[in-house]
């Protein structure tokens, strides 16, 4: 078995220099700031590289430091997150830069330690800006950096998570000593992300495949236990658009908690949640929940729940979207209500309500089926 103290300045000579020839040229990387790090590493967790990068360009746009994002509304933060997922990286990052900016100056810690003590920063993030911005000699093991750990010594590991970790964060620091951490970490995670893949790795052009065990072992051995994953859900709920004389429409705001904590929506029923599939179909009758009569099914809702009485119109085509493992279907109905003054607020859900303007729905943190969801009311009331 290879020891992993048998690497040292020749598996760090050849992985540097192919860094330094292959790096992927990332707006994050061309003008480094610790800000500019951290973002980019809470914004990559969960999210594809590809897939970041127009939200980071925005996002640093709207907040180019610590200081604006600080002072910005919650709102401001998540409308511009709006759309990345996981809204909860875009709260914890909002709160930890009030945090910056009260106790630290303005400026980001320069350690790991006091980097782990900000809202939102876990061991990995706290690795990556310690070691890139500030040069700690602090490894920064995320995804990719256990798959190649695991395949240069083609060992079975039936360890947890969290004891994989802690041996590859040991081996990685075994090897920062004479060498520049931030650039070996960017480099680790770049071998995991472009060569090292979890599938069908490209192991004739990687730069220590004659250092490594993976070539030559069999297949079977470098099995990974996957995590499971939740089970996929269908919802099929229907939301109400309730608009008062003046023409201002009710959102309600969820509470800060789970998927979409913080984020303003419409008021909204759900009629079912089907687990283990993407389809609307009722698994037993085989009827499909879009034909049934929502409207019936959001009555109730309005006057027990909310304790409003409305006109209400036809129902709108629906709309979709995809959060985590969750298929939503939103169903909207327009509805015309003569005071909207004395709204009830169902507290498990919502944090509050209020109305607003066409124009001021621009200036708050909205989901992406919400934002289709008005998308589709406002052409049919144009």
């Amino acid at each position: 078995m290879t020891s992993e103290s048998s690497f040292g300045p020749e598996f760090s000579r050849r992985l540097l220099a192919w860094y330094q020839d292959e790096k992927r040229p990332l707006p994050w990387r061309e003008r480094t700031s610790p800000y500019r790090v951290w973002i980019s590493e809470v914004m990559l967790q969960q999210t594809q590289v590809q897939t970041a990068l127009p939200y980071f360009e925005r996002w640093l746009e709207r907040f180019p430091d610590v200081a604006a994002l600080a002072a910005a509304s919650l709102d401001e933060v998540l409308r511009t997150w709006a759309g990345l997922g996981y809204y909860s990286r875009a709260r914890n990052t909002h709160r930890a830069a009030q945090v910056v900016v009260a106790e630290h100056a303005g400026e980001l810690p320069h350690t790991f330690e006091a980097l782990r003590r900000l809202p939102g920063i876990g061991p990995y993030t706290a690795g990556a800006i310690a070691s890139i911005a500030f040069a700690e000699r602090v490894a920064a093991v995320d995804g990719n950096v256990l798959r190649v750990f695991a395949r240069l010594f083609a060992e079975v590991d039936e360890r947890s998570r969290s004891q994989r970790e802690k041996r590859a964060r040991l081996w990685v620091e075994g090897l920062l000593a004479d060498v520049a951490p931030g650039d070996f970490n960017q480099a680790l995670m770049e071998l995991g992300a472009t060569i090292c893949k979890p599938r069908q790795p490209l192991c004739a052009v990687c730069p220590v495949s004659q250092i490594c065990r993976f070539p030559a072992a069999p297949p079977v051995d470098l099995k990974v236990k996957k995590k499971s994953r939740p089970l996929r859900h269908r919802v099929v709920a229907v939301g109400a658009a309730l608009f008062d004389q003046q023409g201002r429409l009710l959102l309600m705001r969820r509470l800060d908690s789970g998927l979409l904590g913080g984020l303003w929506e419409l008021p909204s029923e759900e009629i079912v949640r089907i687990e283990g599939t993407a389809r609307t179909q009722d698994p037993k009758t085989g009827n499909d929940w879009l034909d049934t009569n929502l409207l019936e099914k959001l009555r109730p809702f309005l006057a027990q729940r909310l304790g409003v009485n409305c006109e209400h119109g036809p129902l709108l085509a629906p709309v979709h979207h995809t959060f985590s493992h969750i298929d939503y279907t939103l169903v909207v109905c327009a509805s015309r209500c003569d005071t909207l003054d004395n709204v009830r607020v169902p507290e498990e859900r919502y944090s509050r309500a209020d109305v607003f303007t066409r124009e001021q729905l621009d200036t708050l943190g909205l989901s992406s089926l919400t934002q289709k969801g008005l998308t589709l009311l406002f052409q049919d009331r144009a």
